[in-house]
């Protein structure tokens, strides 16, 4: 879990960097569950999504936000404290 907090916290502050171009970061767990971040020239800001693969033809994508990407840092931090 603490490879995951560092690459989320890695992305949190590429996020209070402009990037130039369209830029990804992205970290893959070992049971397959991709967390990134997206910057979107187009829109001049970053997208954050977790991809959960459950197959080759099927994934579920949820996209949050900023704020969002702080919460789930203070409760994987806070979960990791835990066990």
């Amino acid at each position: 879990m603490g490879k995951l907090i560092q690459a989320l916290q890695t992305v949190e502050q590429k996020e209070n960097e402009k990037a130039g171009q369209e830029t990804k970061y992205k970290f893959v767990t070992m049971s397959n569950i991709e967390f990134g971040s997206v910057y979107r020239e187009k829109l001049s800001s970053w997208v954050n999504y977790i991809k959960i693969l459950s197959n080759h033809f099927n994934q579920n994508l949820l996209e949050f936000s900023k704020d969002e990407l702080k919460e789930l840092i203070t409760i994987l931090k806070k979960a990791e404290q835990e066990i």
